[in-house]
């Protein structure tokens, strides 16, 4: 219940653009999720969703829910920080590459 409210109370907020914008930028964290795990049907499988369904929010045909949002960007999120340089490590400059 607590979700709706949250949905119908940011529907009367957001006009349609806002809306077209919020869709556009789900779209693109779904994909950047996908590209992290390997691909849609490992991202299905880390979300608990079947591809199908997956396939229906990239292509931005149903709404994606919240609770699958937020592991979206946890997923997101997890392969940054496994990125990032350990504590007592310098980061690269800029000007450095993997390839100097």
């Amino acid at each position: 219940m607590r979700l709706t409210f949250y949905r119908v109370h940011n529907a009367r907020l957001f006009g349609q653009g806002e809306k077209l914008l919020v869709s556009a930028t789900t779209v693109q964290l779904l994909r950047a999720a996908s590209e992290v795990v390997g691909g849609n049907k490992a991202l299905a499988d880390r979300l608990g969703i079947g591809e199908t369904l997956l396939c229906k929010f990239v292509a931005d045909t149903l709404e994606l829910p919240d609770p699958l949002l937020l592991r979206a960007v946890d997923i997101i999120l997890a392969e940054r920080q496994s990125c990032a340089p350990l504590a007592g490590q310098p980061a690269l400059e800029p000007s450095q590459g993997i390839y100097e």
